[in-house]
């Protein structure tokens, strides 16, 4: 046999393969921003448009009128009482937050009481306000009823006036917007307040502000119930305002509130730009309560921004930061 030759080749290590990346690619510096500034704008924007958000608590609309004034959120509840035909009337007005507006008596029509009633912060306003504006204001309706005693009718409806000693007609659907639920058991019903026209958005005087105002310049809400269990408290009302107040000088002297004074709040004109789309896309009354109009306002007014950045890229305005 002829001698084996040995193999004198040197076996080939296998190259070691690079790990395949599977991170996802980065976002680009200008994506970054323009996202975190189009969430500055929604975040803005909310703090005027929802009364309900957190942002929205100490919030000053900005327009570049907020001369040395401090943010306020007044909040309560109150209780929906029926009367002896199961049916109760309860009117949330825009008064600054110093009076939420008051129950009527069902004659038929119901009939309005002589005067407004004093919110839960009606002290606070009256002991430190010079001038007081509104920023945004809500009512949220609860249904508290036993499962037994859940009958009848809530009927939401928005106005544009109301006076005391005055009339609303039973069951009315001649309103500005309207909505009826059958009373079942859980029903959440939120609203949200609107302004009328520009005045809405000027200081008014705390002398202006009294029991027996109707000068309006925003949204009245009002909830209704028909047939119901009777005399008993069928529902929770929580109301909501935020507002502005330019100190007295009682505010600023006795009570000591002058270093809560805060300057004035820059121009936002992106967040001003949108709130009349948001406002005529959202209606004004929302089943399901604060989370359900919460979730409407915000995907409303990311949509109204997002639009108005992209015309603001084929125009070139650089007032929006892009």
């Amino acid at each position: 046999m002829p001698p084996q030759v040995k193999n004198t080749k040197k076996k080939q290590k296998p190259k070691n393969k690079k790990p395949v990346s599977r991170s996802l690619p980065k976002q680009k510096p200008k994506q970054t921003a323009k996202k975190a500034l189009l969430s500055k704008h929604v975040r803005d924007a909310c703090s005027i448009l929802d009364p309900f958000c957190i942002h929205a608590r100490a919030a000053r609309r900005p327009d570049g009128m907020s001369f040395n004034t401090i943010p306020y959120q007044v909040r309560g509840t109150l209780y929906v009482n029926t009367d002896a035909n199961g049916n109760a009337m309860v009117s949330i007005i825009p008064a600054y937050g110093r009076y939420y507006g008051a129950a009527s008596a069902y004659t038929p029509p119901w009939t309005i009481p002589a005067a407004w009633v004093a919110t839960s912060g009606a002290t606070f306003i009256a002991n430190n306000a010079a001038e007081v504006r509104l920023v945004s204001f809500g009512a949220n309706f609860t249904n508290i009823a036993s499962m037994t005693n859940c009958s009848g009718l809530l009927h939401t409806f928005v106005t544009t006036s109301i006076a005391t000693a005055g009339t609303i007609p039973v069951l009315s659907s001649i309103n500005a917007e309207d909505m009826t639920s059958p009373m079942t058991s859980g029903l959440r019903v939120a609203m949200v307040g609107k302004p009328l026209g520009s005045k809405a958005h000027s200081f008014n005087a705390l002398a202006n502000i009294t029991t027996t105002m109707s000068d309006f310049d925003w949204t009245i809400l009002n909830f209704e119930i028909a047939g119901g269990a009777v005399n008993t408290p069928v529902g929770v009302i929580e109301y909501v305002y935020n507002i502005e107040i330019q100190l007295s000088s009682g505010g600023v002297g006795t009570t000591g509130l002058g270093p809560a004074v805060v300057g004035t709040k820059p121009a936002n004109p992106v967040a001003l730009n949108v709130q009349s789309s948001v406002h005529s896309s959202v209606p004004s009354i929302v089943k399901g309560g604060i989370e359900s109009l919460g979730s409407k306002i915000e995907t409303a007014a990311a949509n109204a921004i997002s639009n108005l950045f992209d015309g603001a890229a084929d125009f070139g305005l650089s007032f929006l930061g892009l």
